[in-house]
């Protein structure tokens, strides 16, 4: 059951990540969806609510055309024009809406 979720959210990730990156603005930035897994180098490094919070967690990144994909900080954020600050926001949004919907089943 656990593996099954796990799957589901990574592909869920993976679906949005590729919604983000299909959109297209005038000023070449997209956005991207990723699990950042640690690893522990001991086995009683980490206690269930450590694993719980990894398992809640995602990271979102950032990519400017022809340079490389990079972690979205609250540092970078605030760098944007405000439409991008907007797109950042939305973009992930209602990507995340949108790949739910597509899980939908058709109801006639």
């Amino acid at each position: 059951m656990i593996r099954r979720r796990i799957n589901r959210a990574e592909d869920w990730a993976r679906q949005i990540t590729e919604l983000m990156e299909q959109r297209d603005t005038s000023s070449g930035l997209t956005f991207s969806l990723r699990w950042k897994p640690c690893t522990a180098e001991h086995e009683e490094e980490m206690d269930t609510r450590d694993l719980v919070e990894l398992l809640r967690s995602d990271t979102l990144y950032y990519r400017r055309e022809g340079e490389q994909r990079k972690e979205l900080t609250n540092k970078v954020f605030y760098t944007f024009s405000g439409g991008e600050k907007a797109m950042a926001m939305y973009i992930p949004l209602f990507s995340a809406a949108y790949s739910r919907y597509l899980e939908a089943r058709e109801e006639k």
